[in-house]
């Protein structure tokens, strides 16, 4: 950037690497329990989902928004969900 003829002060840069901690431990709850409705998710609330070995799982969008990285294992085999 020394030549160019941009002042570099005008660049937005974003927050940074590795400032967005990913989830590497997620916890689940049945989709009829309590406590979803409590923290905001309800039927209509959008999620990734993941249909793997049988076992289905939701990662609200809004969740997702905070985090972008969840790192998570079906039954000894680890797989990334990303958005």
């Amino acid at each position: 950037m020394t030549d160019s003829t941009i002042d570099p002060h005008r660049f937005q840069f974003g927050i940074g690497k590795d400032r967005i901690d990913s989830i590497d431990r997620p916890e689940f709850v049945a989709a009829d329990d309590p406590l979803l409705l409590a923290r905001g998710v309800t039927p209509e609330t959008p999620v990734l989902g993941v249909f793997l070995n049988e076992i289905a799982r939701a990662y609200p969008v809004r969740l997702m928004d905070a985090h972008e990285v969840v790192n998570d294992e079906f039954d000894g085999e680890a797989f990334a969900v990303f958005w």
